[in-house]
């Protein structure tokens, strides 16, 4: 059997990256066993060397890796040992010392892990040093409007052709703004523009395939069928999300700017993200250039979507507010989620706004590069 035969057998619905990564583990633990145990390929049996756990310890611990890669190797050991002794469906491999072994390596680090993240409010050693606060994100959106995004909007009114550069930094600009207060993953990157009215047309299957920012005259809603967890029958499902008066701000300028206004949309979905959606793989695509805007705009940082939910979810007043319910669930006897459903009042929601006309004009001050007034906003225009 070869590598993807392997882990498919124990693993059968591993995406075609998890199946790269574990792969060349996979390649590179047994390269070494060669290069260290057997004179020879002919005299190497692959894989045999999973049998001695204490031979694998060493050679993992040789590796000098740090603990969330030392997981992965441990991971592609079970995947291992599952794979060559019957595949998932088999009871053979749940009996086998070493399986138990590579399994409680796992669960150790995962608790190590997880109890080193909530010391440090969430945040993992290798994001520590691209971590930054809200408001310097903010700031980072506000300065690309007024460097970027507000001369790109005049441009627009004068020429139907955006470049690549103006389109990658219209698409990142909007991104930042949704992660600013959505903390999803990157199934942004597939999200698929369409009026209500046609929306409520399509059929429930086509519906289940795809992610939609649905829009009508006033409102907004995003929907998302396709990420990460939706099979999960604990947290999957259909997610909608009401898009809020602040973030339909921008919303109302991105659209406009890339003509995908109510009216532009009289032919069905059409892609939220056109630079996204030009490539093979937009979920990818949608980090790399998460990357190379903040690397530009933030100091040399590096954010992805995962850091930008991490710097939402730890501002301090969601974490004392988690702390309360923590202490009230303890209490009732009962879990987060169950008091958030149940027993938790619900905010109001927004009522209606007028769409925008004009491009707000930028705010000018003596400084090179003009800086947003410190508000927690973007910008003070109204609309």
């Amino acid at each position: 059997m070869n590598n993807q035969e392997i882990i498919l057998r124990a693993r059968p619905k591993s995406k075609e990256t998890s199946i790269k990564v574990y792969s060349g583990i996979m390649n590179k633990l047994d390269k070494i066993a060669l290069l260290l145990e057997f004179p020879s390929e002919e005299t190497h049996s692959p894989y045999k060397w999973i049998e001695n756990h204490d031979y694998v310890e060493n050679m993992i611990n040789s590796l000098g890796m740090k603990p969330s890669t030392q997981r992965n190797y441990w991971v592609v050991c079970m995947i291992i040992c599952e794979g060559i002794n019957g595949g998932y469906t088999s009871d053979k491999w749940h009996s086998l010392p070493e399986y138990a072994f590579y399994s409680d390596k796992v669960v150790s680090l995962n608790t190590q892990l997880f109890n080193e993240k909530k010391t440090a409010g969430g945040i993992s050693e290798s994001q520590a040093h691209n971590i930054a606060t809200r408001e310097e994100i903010v700031k980072m959106v506000g300065n690309i409007y007024r460097q970027h995004v507000y001369h790109i909007g005049k441009r627009a009114q004068t020429t139907t052709q955006l470049t690549e550069r103006e389109i990658k930094l219209m698409n990142a600009w909007m991104l930042i703004h949704i992660y600013i207060e959505i903390p999803c993953r990157n199934e942004l990157a597939n999200v698929q523009i369409i009026r209500k009215i046609d929306y409520n047309k399509e059929k429930p299957q086509v519906k289940r395939k795809s992610n939609y920012l649905v829009i009508d005259s006033r409102n907004m809603v995003l929907i998302r069928n396709k990420y990460k967890t939706a099979s999960s029958k604990y947290t999957g499902g259909e997610k909608v999300t009401e898009i809020s008066k602040e973030l339909k701000k921008h919303f109302n300028i991105y659209l406009k700017i890339m003509r995908l206004t109510y009216a532009d949309l009289n032919n069905g979905p059409v892609p939220l993200f056109l630079y996204l959606n030009s490539m093979a793989d937009p979920s990818n695509m949608l980090t790399k250039l998460l990357t190379a805007t903040s690397q530009e705009f933030l100091n040399g940082k590096s954010i992805s979507s995962t850091l930008l939910a991490k710097i939402k979810l730890t501002d301090p007043q969601i974490s004392a507010a988690v702390a309360i319910l923590q202490v009230a669930a303890q209490q009732r006897g009962t879990d987060i989620g169950t008091l958030a459903n149940n027993y938790v009042g619900q905010p109001a929601p927004n009522g209606p706004e007028p769409e925008p006309e004009t491009l707000p004009e930028p705010e000018t001050n003596t400084d090179p590069v003009p800086l947003p007034k410190q508000t927690g906003n973007e910008t003070d225009y109204e609309l």
